[in-house]
């Protein structure tokens, strides 16, 4: 946020669009506090005493550290964790096992087709992957027995 848009005419005409009067009061509490700590710091606390509270301060996060440790660990919401994972769908693993095939093939209801060896197999069968690993020969290769 822009400093002093409440004194300089140039910083207000161009304050972002966002800003309301209370983000310009609330920032001029904060400059009125940074003076206060700055002028405190003239008048500053003896180097005893100092000491003696930077140890406090020391011990008090090492009490909440262990104090931490010693709580359960809260469980997080997977969904919002994972939302951006990718999770492939059966079609997907398919698809994938396709790309290192002999075979070439194409999904149609269901079922994989291969159009060089005229083979196809439904999706959801168990022995889909030894089709898919299975070496594939044109249709004059093959041996066909035609029922008389």
């Amino acid at each position: 946020m822009p400093s002093h848009t409440d004194s300089n005419h140039r910083k207000r005409d161009i304050a972002l669009k966002w800003m309301q009067p209370w983000h310009v009061a609330g920032n001029n509490v904060a400059d009125m506090l940074a003076g206060a700590a700055a002028a405190a710091e003239m008048n500053a606390i003896p180097e005893a005493e100092a000491a003696t509270i930077i140890q406090i301060y020391k011990d008090l996060a090492l009490i909440q550290n262990r104090l931490i440790k010693m709580m359960p660990q809260r469980t997080h919401n997977k969904t919002v964790l994972e939302h951006n994972k990718y999770i492939p769908t059966y079609h997907d693993k398919i698809i994938g096992k396709l790309s290192a095939s002999q075979h070439d093939c194409v999904i149609y209801n269901n079922r994989l087709h291969c159009s060089t060896c005229n083979a196809n197999i439904s999706i959801r069968a168990s022995h889909i992957d030894e089709f898919i690993q299975s070496s594939c020969l044109a249709p004059e290769y093959t041996m066909s027995y035609a029922v008389r």
